[in-house]
């Protein structure tokens, strides 16, 4: 067996407002909706708006680092 070692960056990805453009928190106090897959809730500190989204944000996401 052969192990391949590439390198890679790590990139923070954030979800924003659509109404008012400010990063989304993820709302912790009400948990996740248990559909599949299931939905996490953000709200924006700003406006309030309320997202549902497919995971938690702001995440860490890996690219293979361009030379």
């Amino acid at each position: 067996m052969e192990f391949i070692k590439t390198p890679v960056q790590s990139i923070m990805v954030t979800a924003k407002c659509e109404k008012c453009d400010t990063l989304l928190v993820y709302n912790n106090s009400s948990g996740i909706l248990a559909t599949y897959p299931p939905k996490y809730s953000h709200i924006c500190p700003k406006c309030g708006e309320v997202y549902l989204l497919d995971a938690i944000y702001p995440k860490i996401e890996y690219e293979i680092k361009k030379e």
